[in-house]
């Protein structure tokens, strides 16, 4: 029986659920959907007239911004918690935060009573305009993304893939932002190493057609169909990498599309999972996750330039799945489940 708690969730609920945000909303929305009356709302609509009387009938106690922030979303809840006339507490996720510098001391002035944060940089911000924060990593569906032997011969069958090379596996946009390119610089070297770029292409955003033909050109395969069963390309894969460049610490962008990922990539978290060994960029949230877990050598970090590629790769050993129990308990949907209903019923005082 659900409790009368009532949650309104402002995110991205559209797509198939291959886009990173959509993904999150989609997940944090189910993961407490038996617990509490849940109503989701799109940001899209969120200034609908309609949406807003929807809003103000349901008489939320919480109500969690999942995509974002940015000071669009802190100026919606503060027109929220104005117009619904009670103590409703927000809650924001910093999933894919994006603030200019020169609004930092603007941000005290917003009523925001707790925001999750992943990367360190962004909760020492929040910490300074006076924000309470809580750490919370992405959930997994650690059932659906577990450790399997090697499957190489049989998926790979099935896949229309070659089992007699090294597959690289990256999965995400086909976009300017996301450093692919890489692939078409490093392309002779990588054929050398018997290795196989695969890109599992999202469908949410428009693919960039001059990166994709560079791509297929260099020899890189591209699957541009939704795959319900992800965790089978993960598993015939020797190597998952994520080129993205994540941003410095010090360095906060001024305009939106330099945010090329979320802060806590779910493609890395499902790899972690499934025990693909891992090669990224730095990635600030991603460092912290395994520095807590005292597990720093899972993932190979470089600097996601060409002329380093090949010797982070040479680094790596290809021969067996990676038991990271430790992370897993603490990316695990049930985990994160009960987190975020401790801090729901800490800030309802129940």
């Amino acid at each position: 029986m659900k409790s009368k708690i009532r949650i309104i969730f402002i995110g991205d609920f559209t797509g198939k659920g291959d886009e990173g945000l959509s993904q999150i909303s989609k997940k944090i929305s189910e993961l407490v959907n038996d617990c509490y009356n849940v109503k989701n709302i799109n940001t899209k609509d969120i200034f609908h007239i309609v949406t807003i009387v929807e809003i103000i009938k349901f008489k939320p106690d919480i109500i969690h911004y999942i995509t974002g922030p940015t000071l669009r979303s802190f100026i919606i809840l503060t027109i929220l918690k104005l117009v619904l006339l009670n103590n409703v507490k927000t809650i924001v996720s910093a999933t894919r935060p994006f603030f200019r510098r020169k609004y930092f001391n603007l941000l005290k002035i917003f009523p925001i009573d707790l925001i999750f944060t992943q990367a360190k940089k962004w909760e020492i911000v929040f910490k300074k305009a006076a924000i309470d924060t809580v750490f919370l990593p992405n959930p997994i569906d650690t059932n659906k993304f577990k450790n399997r032997e090697f499957l190489h011969t049989g998926l790979r069958r099935k896949y229309n893939l070659p089992y007699n090379k090294k597959i690289l596996l990256h999965i995400g946009h086909i976009k300017a932002n996301r450093n692919l390119r890489v692939f078409v610089e490093k392309h002779d070297e990588l054929v050398k190493r018997n290795f196989q770029v695969v890109i599992v292409s999202s469908s949410y955003f428009a693919e960039d057609q001059k990166l994709m033909s560079e791509l297929k050109a260099s020899g890189v395969i591209i699957l541009s169909d939704y795959f319900s069963n992800i965790e089978e390309i993960y598993s015939l894969a020797d190597v998952y990498i994520f080129p993205v460049k994540g941003l410095e610490d010090n360095y906060f962008p001024e305009g939106y599309n330099e945010v090329g990922v979320v802060d806590m990539p779910l493609t890395i978290l499902e790899a972690l999972a499934v025990g693909v060994p891992i090669l990224s960029t730095h990635i600030d949230a991603l460092k912290r996750l395994l520095r807590i877990n005292n597990s720093k050598n899972i993932v190979k970090f470089w600097n996601g330039e060409g002329s380093t590629l090949i010797d982070a790769l040479n680094d790596i050993e290809i021969k067996e799945r990676i038991n990271n129990s430790n992370i897993i308990k603490l990316i695990d949907k049930t985990n994160i489940k009960n987190k975020i209903i401790f801090e729901y019923n800490n800030l309802l005082k129940i």
